[in-house]
């Protein structure tokens, strides 16, 4: 866990700050209810829930050094999501995943953990990018890396992006199998915005959620 902590304490994550993702999430909110940001980082998404919604919100992230930046949660978790017992004692209505998917080494262990924190009926609200989005298969179609993270050096991975630690990559036919299997019901699955080097369209990404450069998903608990 240390060397992942440490990692994540010296990446850049602001890029997953952007206005099309955070309008479509307080979109997907109620007022006061429970939630926990799960990779919440410097607590931002936790703000704008707490200033819509007047609701408690709590707070996970490998990082303390993230974490400490946090400025509206109740309670600041800071452990591994890849750990196989989660430290949560609370239950809550919503839990928030914007990004996180794909940074995990076991998606069954987070899932099996998202349950068990979430009272009965609440909602999972998650975020990732698509691996079948349209630009990536144009670079793939051009023999290009599709800004899949390959190495921990920018230059192995041939695309000079910055590397945030993405080990694992979703389409949305992997996700809505995913919620299904572990009892979602999925009520919202929207493409976030087509996104292209200059050409970007959410018009487009709401269409055509399988060409969408992210996607998200509200999916409430079963069973």
């Amino acid at each position: 866990m240390q060397y992942m902590s440490e990692f994540y304490s010296q990446a850049n994550m602001e890029g997953g700050y952007y206005y099309g993702k955070e309008e479509l999430l307080m979109s997907l909110i109620e007022d006061r209810k429970d939630y926990i940001d799960l990779g919440c980082y410097d607590g931002k998404i936790a703000d704008m829930i707490t200033v819509k919604t007047d609701s408690v919100v709590d707070g996970v992230d490998i990082s303390a050094n993230n974490i400490r930046k946090a400025r509206n949660l109740r309670n600041k978790y800071v452990f591994d999501l890849n750990e196989q017992h989660w430290p949560i004692k609370e239950s809550y209505d919503y839990v928030i995943a914007t990004d996180v998917i794909e940074h995990l080494l076991d998606i069954d262990n987070f899932m099996t953990n998202v349950r068990l924190i979430l009272k009965d009926n609440g909602y999972l609200i998650l975020t990732t990018p698509n691996a079948g989005s349209l630009g990536r298969r144009i670079f793939l179609l051009i023999g290009r890396n599709p800004f899949f993270e390959i190495s921990k050096h920018k230059e192995v991975n041939c695309n000079n992006a910055e590397v945030v630690g993405h080990i694992k990559y979703f389409i949305p036919q992997t996700i809505r199998s995913l919620m299904r299997f572990y009892d979602f019901e999925i009520e919202r699955f929207v493409g976030i915005v087509v996104d292209f080097y200059f050409f970007q369209s959410r018009i487009i990404g709401r269409l055509l959620p399988n060409l969408a450069s992210q996607v998200c998903v509200k999916a409430r608990k079963m069973g």
